[in-house]
């Protein structure tokens, strides 16, 4: 008779729900605290391997609505046309698990975890939390916003004209999150590939290359066996900017059709050439408009020559 096979249900480590953050229980009663302690949620780890683990997979077998990084990083991996852009989610951020309605302009969209990294996962527990004590939703959607503002910051970095710039203010933009600061300046524990960098800040690898060596040639950057010392502050605006260079925004028709054009100031070369344009515009619709009218009358009288031709013909049958 074979031996039969017990299986021993693994049990899983769990982690607090305050002891995620203190500030969740800033928004609670010291009675209501002692009670959230008991509220725990699943700890789990991503195993150890080349190319990690998929975040959603996991979110999906969890059936969990999202996770909260504790250890490591998660790597959000985004790919339109042929170009792939990255983001970073390191320990306090929340992600949020994936629908299927993927943006139909992203070819590809995958989140990975580095190995060692630990996510608590937001399951049930969470949602019976956030019933009785709704203003903890306040702490998740404030790291949320928070979330957003370093995406939007890593959008405009990219757009900065020198990539020496992009690259500092990205090392900067990170420092905010997961750096320390020390007498000799401010350490950040991350280590980026070339690679990575120019994926974070839409540049070519080669192109980073160069960057990272003008930074360090010039003391701006250190690198360290762990990381990066920051010596030179972020970039700061020059003060040049023209006000003609904010963009507005217009509503044309009361339609859903938005455009983002930039407002010259009055009496300017670009007003005046707007203008010029403008009556251009203009002149262009009114002698598409002339030029309809001809084409109808045209039309009209080739018409009337044919009924006239026509009716010449039946006469000159009758007489013949």
């Amino acid at each position: 008779m074979a031996d039969r096979v017990i299986s021993v249900p693994v049990e899983r480590s769990m982690v607090g729900l305050l002891d995620i953050d203190p500030d969740f229980g800033r928004v609670l009663s010291l009675e209501d605290r002692v009670i959230a302690q008991r509220f725990g949620l699943p700890v789990h780890e991503m195993p150890a391997g080349p190319t990690g683990a998929d975040v959603n997979e996991l979110l999906a077998e969890e059936q969990a609505v999202g996770a909260i990084v504790l250890d490591g990083m998660l790597v959000h991996r985004l790919q339109v046309a042929d170009q792939i852009g990255l983001r970073l989610l390191g320990a306090g951020d929340i992600v949020i698990r994936a629908t299927d309605a993927r943006l139909t302009v992203l070819a590809d969209s995958t989140m990975t975890g580095t190995p060692t990294s630990r996510l608590a996962v937001l399951d049930d527990a969470l949602l019976l939390a956030l019933r009785r004590w709704p203003r903890l939703a306040v702490r998740l959607l404030e790291r949320l916003e928070k979330q957003s503002q370093m995406l939007a910051a890593q959008f405009v970095i990219a757009e900065l004209p020198r990539v020496d710039q992009r690259v500092m203010a990205l090392l900067w933009l990170l420092a905010e999150r997961w750096g320390y600061v020390s007498t000799i300046g401010t350490h950040l524990r991350l280590n980026l590939t070339h690679e990575t960098l120019g994926a974070l800040v839409g540049a070519r690898r080669p192109t980073i290359t160069l960057a990272v060596s003008e930074l360090l040639d010039r003391g701006a950057l250190i690198k360290q066996q762990q990381g990066w010392l920051l010596i030179e502050p972020p970039p700061q605006p020059t003060g040049t900017m023209a006000d003609t260079d904010t963009p507005t925004i217009e509503i044309h028709g009361g339609s859903s059709a938005w455009s983002c054009v930039p407002e010259p100031p009055a009496h300017s070369p670009h007003s005046t050439f707007r203008a010029q344009q403008q009556s251009a515009l203009q002149l262009s619709e009114s002698a598409r408009a002339s030029a309809h009218e001809q084409t109808r009358r045209a039309a009209m009288l080739c018409h009337q020559s044919r009924e006239l031709e026509r009716r010449l013909a039946i006469t000159a049958g009758r007489h013949s």
